[in-house]
């Protein structure tokens, strides 16, 4: 999942989707999507045009024409096949990629999962649940981040990078 449709934007069917900002530039004339509406059907169109917009981006799709049926679309969440966005570069993910993994201090203390990827306007946070319910920021930057292994479903961190919403189990304060 990419996003969700907020909004209609306009009477001619546009509507503002929020998605990650990072994958905006995605958005391209052609673009096959598939709308998974709230009461489970399932639209596939094509992007006919987009723009960045405060908040996500404008989307003008193929078959919606009207505001109602831009309406109809909010809530939707918005699918693209993985091969359809193309290759990343080495050491970029998507966000997706991201959730659920496990996030391990450099000495194996397991601090607990991904469970969202905020971006910001310097750089990525990804926000770690640990099992008790406390959250850890980490920030995504190099000095923070030792690596990321998508098939070890693994992300290794420095542990004095981190924020903690609350000191994690297991750690005293000096």
């Amino acid at each position: 999942m990419l996003g969700y449709v907020a909004r209609p934007n306009g009477l001619r069917g546009a509507v503002v989707a929020h998605v990650d900002p990072s994958m905006i530039p995605s958005f391209v004339r052609g673009l096959e999507v598939t709308l998974e509406c709230r009461d489970a059907t399932q639209i596939a169109t094509k992007v006919r045009s987009s723009a960045p917009v405060r908040g996500g981006v404008r989307l003008e799709l193929d078959n919606v024409s009207d505001r109602s049926g831009a309406e109809a679309l909010v809530g939707a969440k918005i699918r693209v096949e993985r091969e359809r966005l193309g290759s990343l570069a080495e050491d970029e993910y998507l966000d997706i990629d991201l959730i659920g993994l496990a996030v391990v201090t450099e000495d194996g203390r397991e601090l607990g999962s991904i469970v969202e990827v905020m971006a910001t306007g310097a750089n990525d946070i990804y926000v770690v649940r640990a099992e008790g319910g406390s959250e850890i920021l980490v920030p995504a930057v190099a000095h923070a981040l030792v690596s990321v292994d998508l098939e070890a479903r693994r992300v290794v961190v420095v542990a004095a990078a981190l924020e903690y919403g609350s000191e994690p189990a297991g750690t005293q304060k000096p």
